[in-house]
């Protein structure tokens, strides 16, 4: 779970884009993702860890939860 000020930080920058007019968390992982075009091919087609790591800080999953990957595999 986040806590504190990392997740004081990450509220503002959400804010901000929200602000700007991007209310879709998928639209904006879909913009980071664009601007890292630039990964070389061999690692393009996984999800980078430090994006893994803020998807999963964001939802704070328990166990109990199901994630659902509708992409695994394409």
């Amino acid at each position: 779970m986040l806590t504190g000020e990392a997740r004081g930080q990450i509220d503002r920058i959400w804010d901000a884009f929200w602000r700007g007019g991007i209310a879709n968390p998928l639209e904006l992982l879909t913009m980071v993702v664009e601007l890292l075009d630039a990964v070389p091919m061999e690692d393009r087609f996984r999800t980078l860890r430090h994006l893994v790591e803020l998807m999963v800080a964001m939802s704070e999953p328990t166990p109990r939860d199901v994630m659902v990957d509708p992409a695994c595999g394409t």
